[in-house]
C-alpha cells in the first residue's frame, strides 16, 4: 500500500511518500533506489500510487508532453491528462 501525504503550513507545502515498492510478492526497500513516488514537473509535483511497473511509463509520457505538461490548476491538469490518454 502506498502512502502519500501533503502537509500545509501557511504558504508552504511539504510532500512525502513511503519508500516501499511492491511488485506481486516482491518487496523492494529504498536501498534499491527504485521507489521514488513523487516526481517534479516545473513548479508542480505528482505523487504516484499503483503498479510500480507503470511509474516509468507515466513519467516518460509526462516528459514527452514537454511544455504542454501544464499542472497549474484544475483545468490545466484536466487538459494535460486528456493529452496523455490519447
Amino acid at each position: 500500500m502506498t502512502t502519500i501525504v501533503v502537509a500545509r503550513n501557511k504558504n508552504q507545502l511539504v510532500l512525502g511518500a513511503d519508500s516501499l515498492l511492491t511488485q506481486g510478492d516482491a518487496l523492494l526497500t529504498d536501498k534499491y533506489n527504485l521507489s521514488r513516488k513523487i516526481f517534479l514537473f516545473g513548479d508542480s509535483a505528482i505523487g504516484l500510487a499503483g503498479s510500480a511497473a507503470h511509474y516509468i511509463a507515466l513519467i516518460e509520457a509526462f516528459k514527452s508532453l514537454g511544455d504542454e505538461c501544464q499542472l497549474e490548476g484544475r483545468s490545466a491538469i484536466f487538459q494535460t491528462f486528456t493529452k496523455l490518454h490519447k
